[in-house]
């Protein structure tokens, strides 16, 4: 039978290589690797199939050709050494010119390490992750095995050209871990109906001893009631098959007529004595003799502790038959309804005898669900799914989209964040969604473009820079290597066309050899215009700065594209081109964006007026920012309304060429403490400033876009700007008051205006809040078409709405982005941690006690900076890096002091700090303490760990809370815990669990402290119920 219905659209033939250790259709992950084979060859491609073992009958049908790889003579550990070594032997002699393949799909052992060796001689390697199995019942020479295993997914899963991982429990807690990334991941869930499809026989099958026909008849006719185990018989591993003897057990005392059917032959299987007339071994039929047993049975069981994807579990319900499962790996992604998951064998056994009785609940088994279920998990629809991918990956890699190389000179050395090194950064960052720029910088000492160095990429990534590329970690570890060199190590790249982009102002004298460079090439060429201030109004610049200008608007003008930030600006180089007779490339005006970094926009008004005005000014301190007239009107303030309560504070770079701006500035500040200069500040500074300001103050009197007028307003915060020029256009989309700001006294009333007027105030605060606003999403879509690019965008875009959406998960909606694995939290501790953060918004959180970063990951969501202190070194190698989170590594009773002492002195204050460390009472009681030494500048929330386990406890109410006058409210119960249930849990019995959670004012508390534990008579009934 068919696995795909032939109404796909078929491209040229490709050569496909399966690469496994086996395909031995009994195997779950074989199987899987199989049906894709049998897929691929019906989709009108052709299959080559590489391993050790096989079903020849089977394998000969898909394959045209099969080839055996030598197992390792020596050590079966270094079975992924021998094996890449004899591919780089035996490669020219496998395949002729025609057989070579094109896409390579691999498995797994034995071929891990030869990841590598197919990147280097294929278009595309795909890697389809199955997961490595838990290390659990593992001893000796096959524990060694486990333990390679994972290391080489850590080595070489980077190499794959993409990752498709059989569930999202797979691709969270394994895939990304080990690539290091999301990039080029996809969770593709496996079919359920390959045995309805009856695709090989019993006889094709290696080892099938299945049982007939005849013999199911006769297991029908003796009156049992049967159970099947699902999946293989493995005892003392994470198959866990030895708990079937506890559910059985416990079940036949209810319903002696069960029996259990296993499979594997009797010698396989040592079975108690007490159930030897329960339990029945049956061998390994083939498809069609376990689908009669499935069809027949009247539950199926799967006490499996850990499942990529449970086949046998889908299987099962494919057919419309119970089955129940743990609740546990990716068991939640495949039953057909929650019912059937089991928190422990006690529940399993209780659920079972429910099914046994007819007592499943109407709308578990509903028609609906079983419905969805074979919809989703059909191998045509999953096929179908893998071949688009296949062909789409492929086509990728045949691709003729121009490889993005964007001239980043001086936003690696820069240490300020101008406004056009900031439109660099942030550009650059979101075009990393899209596709993987490569990032240069011009070398005058061998006059070529390098790739950045380590402190290059460093100093790019700051204030909201891009991330660290993909191709990073193995160009760095080649030391300084040209752009020439590196586009020679990538076989794609040297038949892909590219465009070079210069999205900053060249002013080096650099630019006029880059696009020679780029000629010589045979690039297109394309680049950002901020302004051509230096041409129109050379007195506001420096002489360097005019001299260097024309030679770069003559490359400018030659480029292919040239786009503008703002209508302005487009004006302005169309003028002076028409002027000079140059012919120039395609204008294609982008305005800049609003968006300020990747802070939130701030749509709500402000609950309540500060009595003192704060003014804001952000800019470079250079002539035409025209900081002089602003300082001449903060004088004229203050001689005229000295009643008037304000400050100012500026930020912004020196500008070398003006240092009698910089000095006014000293000299102001020095005369009057209302006026601070803070020099360079980060985004989280910056990002704090605009949220306390009252209004922001942008004096400029000529720009080319003006970006801190807009990153105001996306504050909400009003901007007083001038009313001429690119700031008036600005300034008309609403939120802004303009003036003649070369006019000291006007711009001195307007202020005054603006600081008592709160009609006028409210006003422009609501028009801020409402007006609409681009994004850096935006800009980069929009700069991304200007350069022709815009299939590359519409790619991802597809590719993203195309992923499989219908299997809806709560842990997906409730907990997006976290770190789910080993997470010590109920579902009513997390959302109660969710809504606490959701409600506070902390700018500074700190965590006691990493573990795997559950908690982190969502902490990290909410705050824009996060402190994660743990005495184990080992946590920053299991806890996937996030990038607003600091590890800090070392015991939190030495470590807490140095972070607030450091904190308090940045001016940062802590809003959030989690304590679940060290669990001991005493070592509750000093973190606790530690915390209790801090002063806050805002509102702070302390919230602490299982407050239900009495050591814990002890430790929580004993801590000196009075010494500290900031405390005003402690609960211990603020999310009770409870008593850990399972006939399994070897914490069974033990109090865990809770959220305590204390507030700490800025201003010391009036009154008696309000201390509590709102659930202690529950507490106590506990306790003693407890093995406490």
């Amino acid at each position: 039978m068919q696995l795909l219905d032939g109404n796909h659209k078929l491209g040229d033939a490709m050569k496909v290589l399966i690469c496994n250790e086996r395909f031995l259709f009994r195997f779950g992950l074989d199987r899987v690797l199989m049906l894709i084979g049998k897929g691929m060859v019906e989709r009108g491609n052709d299959v080559y199939m590489m391993g050790y073992w096989w079903d020849e009958p089977i394998v000969s049908q898909i394959a045209k050709k099969f080839i055996p790889v030598p197992p390792p003579t020596d050590d079966y550990a270094n079975a992924n050494e021998s094996t890449t070594k004899w591919l780089e032997n035996q490669w020219h002699n496998l395949f002729s010119e025609s057989e070579k393949p094109d896409l390579v799909i691999i498995g797994g052992w034995p071929f891990f390490q030869a990841l590598e060796f197919f990147s280097q001689v294929c278009q595309t390697v795909i890697f389809i992750d199955a997961g490595a199995v838990p290390l659990d019942g593992f001893v000796g020479h096959p524990l060694l095995i486990q333990q390679k295993l994972r290391n080489f997914r850590q080595r070489y899963l980077p190499k794959a050209t993409a990752i498709l991982p059989i569930s999202d429990f797979i691709a969270k807690s394994q895939t990304i871990v080990d690539r290091g990334n999301s990039d080029g991941i996809h969770t593709v869930l496996l079919g359920a109906d390959h045995m309805e499809l009856s695709l090989w026989q019993a006889h094709m099958v290696s080892q099938s001893s299945g049982t007939n026909f005849s013999t199911l008849t006769a297991l029908k006719e003796t009156g049992r009631t049967y159970i099947l185990n699902l999946g293989r018989w493995e005892p003392g591993c994470y198959k866990n098959s030895e708990a079937c003897f506890e559910v059985i057990r416990e079940l036949v005392q209810r319903h002696p007529q069960v029996t259990l059917l296993v499979l594997a032959n009797p010698s396989d299987i040592k079975i108690p004595e007490d159930l030897k007339e329960y339990i029945k071994p049956i061998g390994f039929p083939d498809d069609a003799e376990l689908q009669e047993i499935m069809k027949n049975v009247a539950l199926g069981i799967s006490v499996s502790l850990w499942e990529g994807f449970n086949l046998p579990l889908a299987e099962m319900q494919w057919l419309g038959r119970p089955a129940l499962a743990f609740n546990l790996a990716a068991h939640p992604e495949v039953v057909v309804n929650p019912w059937f998951l089991c928190a422990d064998v006690a529940e399993m056994a209780e659920k079972a005898g429910y099914v046994l009785t007819g007592q499943i609940p109407n709308e578990v088994i509903s028609a609906d669900n079983y419905n969805k279920f074979r919809e989703n998990f059909r191998w045509e629809k999953v096929i179908q799914t893998y071949c688009d991918y296949f062909e789409n990956a492929l086509k990728a890699s045949r691709d003729t989209t121009p490889i993005l190389i964007v001239d980043v000179t001086n936003s690696c050395r820069d240490p300020g964040n101008s406004g056009v090194i900031r439109v660099t950064r942030q550009l650059c960052r979101t075009l990393q969604k899209y596709c993987d720029p490569v990032f240069v910088v011009w070398d005058w000492t061998t006059e070529q473009y390098v790739l950045p160095s380590q402190d290059g990429y460093l100093q790019l990534g700051q204030f909201n820079g891009p991330k660290l590329p993909t191709y990073a970690e193995a160009v760095l570890a080649r030391g300084t290597i040209s752009l020439d060199e590196f586009l020679a190590l990538d076989p794609q790249a040297r038949n892909r066309p590219a465009l070079l982009f210069f999205p900053e102002t060249v002013l080096d004298g650099h630019s006029t050899k880059a696009f020679a460079y780029a000629q010589k090439q045979q690039w297109k060429t394309a680049a950002i215009l901020h302004d051509l201030i230096p041409v129109m109004y050379p007195q506001w610049c420096s002489p360097t700065v005019n001299e260097l200008f024309p030679p770069y608007l003559e490359m400018l003008s030659s480029v292919d594209v040239i786009i503008p930030v703002s209508d302005f600006s487009a004006r302005s180089i169309q003028d002076y081109c028409h002027r000079k007779n140059i012919k120039h490339g395609k204008i294609s005006t982008t305005l800049l964006p609003g968006e300020f970094g990747q802070a939130a926009r701030n749509v709500k008004m402000p609950k309540e007026q500060s009595p003192q005005v704060h003014m804001l000014c952000v800019s470079t301190l250079e002539p035409r920012k025209n900081h002089r007239t602003l300082l001449e009107a903060c004088k004229i303030l203050a001689q005229h309304y000295p009643q008037l309560n304000w400050r100012l504070t500026l930020v912004g770079n020196r500008y070398e060429g003006a240092p009698q701006i910089y000095e006014a500035v000293q000299k102001a500040s020095a005369e009057d403490p209302r006026i601070q200069w803070l020099g360079i500040v980060d985004d989280a500074r910056l990002h704090q400033l605009y949220e306390e300001s009252t209004f922001t103050i942008y004096s400029s009197l000529i720009e080319g876009f003006g970006m801190p007028v807009l990153e105001s307003i996306w504050h909400g915060r009003p901007c007083l700007c001038h009313n001429q020029g690119v700031m008036a256009e600005l300034a008309a989309g609403g939120g802004c008051l303009v003036v003649d700001m070369t006019d000291a006294q006007a711009l001195a009333q307007a202020i005054y205006n603006l600081s008592c007027d709160r009609t006028l105030l409210a006003e422009l605060f609501q028009a801020a809040i409402d007006r609409t606003l681009k994004t850096w999403e935006d800009y980069a879509q929009e700069v991304l078409t200007a350069l022709g690019l815009e299939e590359t965008y519409a790619m991802v875009v597809n590719a993203t709405m195309t992923q499989n959406l219908e299997i809806i998960r709560y842990e997906d909606l409730l907990y997006q982005n976290c770190l789910l694995e080993r997470w010590q939290m109920h579902d009513s501790e997390r959302m109660a941690l969710a809504g606490l953060l959701a409600r506070h918004q902390p700018r500074c959180s700190v965590e006691i006690g990493t573990y795997y970063g559950g908690s982190l990951s969502l902490i990290a969501q909410y705050s824009e900076m996060v402190f994660s202190i743990d005495i184990d070194p080992e946590v920053i190698s299991r806890v996937p890096a996030i990038e607003n989170v600091s590890f800090l590594t070392g015991a939190s009773t030495t470590l807490l002091p140095l972070l607030f002492q450091a904190l308090d002195e940045a001016d940062i204050p802590i809003d959030f700090v989690l304590i679940d460390g060290d669990h001991s009472a005493e070592g509750v009681r000093r973190d606790i303490e530690i915390i209790l030494t801090y002063v806050p500048k805002r509102p702070l929330f302390v919230m602490m760990h299982d407050s239900f386990n009495p050591e814990c406890r002890r430790g929580m109410m004993s801590a000196r809370w009075q010494d500290s006058p900031y405390v005003i409210w402690v609960d211990i119960d603020f999310v009770p815990g409870r008593i850990i249930e399972g006939e399994n849990n070897l914490a069974k019995g033990e109090m865990w669990g809770g959220l305590a959670l204390a507030l700490l004012s800025p201003t010391p508390r009036q009154g008696d402290l309000t201390f509590g534990a709102s659930a202690n008579e529950f507490y106590e009934v506990s306790l003693k119920n407890s093995r406490h």
